[in-house]
């Protein structure tokens, strides 16, 4: 146990973390691919365009959707089996789709399958690091998002190089060979002390007489969210949800609104180039900010959330003037970027250390309902008024809202620790004066 410890922060800990960083890489990359595999799959299979969007739709979204799964699966398996399985998944899905035939197949394989796939080793990635760092935990967490800016850029071109290469076929083997590489980032990731800890205290309560069984079984992690009784996580949680909603709509809507405007295609691939540059930024300015001790991480949140919403909900005020939209998917990038990185360390100051894999799983299920819920009511509300403005407009509002949530939270938060250190004052008062009353008699 004593080695063990010793990989807490260091040893092991550092190749777990190039482990980690390379399968959030090769993840990360594999999913962004979706965008160029989209058009390239209109055309080879000549079916349904929004049938085929679905395919990248289940994709992305059972990442967020399914955290709660990934959770129940990291109790009652560990995190190493746990990312092997979805490695094992991702690589089953992208071969299969290799011999398909038809768009019905592909979202069963790449959509709900590969969707599975990314959910249970994306999400249990962050999980393996909380578990194997202490003292440099909060940048390690921040620089894993912004790996993920680093896959953005590689995406695009690997996509385009493969399908030259190998076609279409051939690029779904080859997206399924990088999959396979998460098996190998899974071994390498051994139980470390802190999650074996956790595993034994949930063993210890299963086996407590005065639990009813139903509560402590394999679906413990489940049945018993005991981190939805903390109202500050609720509201983050609703925060999360706001800026994801906010972001869905305007990557989806925002290019067919300017081109409504005048723009081109080349102006919108502009845009959008701009908007994975701006993004990586604010991941990776979030490395500067999560530990600095004159600034607090949630006014941070609270700051980009209302900035982000007030520009989204006033762009239709100054669309018309000259490379606007450049500007604002700028500042969109950025101001959703450092959210992005701040998860983590955010949650981890709102619920135990022990409950992390839980809690992670909650804050990526909210993440899916935005994201996946903001483009149909944004259509919704375009088929009502026949304007994007209104669209854009009601995801600016939405996301004022999540910031008006966050402050709440932030407010709660601060009470809770005052209550808290108001008890223990009073607890070690009572300590005192009975330690006086011993010592006089």
């Amino acid at each position: 146990m004593t080695s063990r410890k010793r990989d807490i922060d260091g040893g092991w800990a550092w190749v777990v973390l190039a482990a980690v960083y390379s399968g959030i890489l090769l993840l990360s990359t594999a999913m962004y691919t979706a965008g160029v595999l989209y058009v390239e799959m209109l055309d080879y299979y000549r079916d349904d365009a929004a049938k085929t969007s679905i395919i990248g739709s289940l994709n992305s979204g059972l990442l967020g959707l399914l955290g709660p799964l990934v959770s129940i699966c990291i109790h009652t398996l560990s995190c190493r089996v746990t990312m092997f399985t979805g490695g094992v998944c991702l690589m089953l899905a992208y071969v299969s789709s290799a011999f398909v035939s038809n768009i019905n197949l592909l979202i069963l394989s790449i959509g709900i399958v590969g969707g599975l796939g990314n959910a249970l080793t994306g999400v249990t990635f962050t999980v393996v690091l909380v578990y194997y760092f202490e003292r440099r935990r909060n940048i390690v967490l921040t620089l894993s998002q912004a790996v993920i800016g680093v896959a953005m850029f590689l995406a695009t071109p690997i996509a385009l190089w493969l399908l030259r290469a190998y076609g279409l076929r051939g690029t779904f083997l080859m997206i399924a060979g990088i999959c396979a590489h998460l098996c190998v980032c899974a071994m390498i990731c051994q139980p470390s002390v802190k999650e074996a800890k956790v595993k034994t205290e949930l063993l210890k309560r299963k086996e407590r007489p005065s639990v009813k069984p139903y509560q402590y079984c394999n679906w413990y992690a489940l049945l018993d969210f005991q981190v939805l009784r903390s109202l500050p996580f609720i509201l983050f949680l609703i925060s999360t949800a706001a800026w994801n909603f906010m972001l869905s709509v305007c990557l989806i809507h925002l290019p067919n609104y300017v081109i409504t405007k005048g723009l081109d295609s080349t102006d919108v691939t502009v845009m959008m180039t701009i908007f994975s540059i701006s993004n990586t930024i604010g991941r990776f300015s979030a490395v500067f900010i999560v530990d600095h001790q004159y600034l607090d991480n949630m006014v941070v949140h609270i700051c980009c959330l209302a900035t982000a919403g007030i520009i989204t909900l006033t762009f239709a005020l100054y669309d018309h003037l000259p490379s606007a939209e450049f500007v604002f998917v700028a500042a969109i990038g950025i101001l959703t970027g450092l959210p992005n990185s701040l998860l983590t360390p955010l949650t981890l100051t709102l619920v135990d250390v022990e409950k992390i894999s839980i809690a992670h799983g909650l804050v990526n299920f909210f993440c899916g309902i935005g994201y996946v819920s903001g483009p149909p009511l944004a259509a919704l509300l375009l088929e009502r008024t026949g304007s994007y403005e209104n669209s854009i407009m009601m995801s600016g509002a939405v996301l004022l809202f999540g910031s008006v949530m966050a402050v709440a939270a932030k407010i709660r938060q601060r009470k809770e620790q005052e209550e808290r250190k108001k008890t223990k004052a009073e607890s070690g008062g009572d300590e005192f004066q009975t330690f006086l009353e011993k010592i006089q008699h």
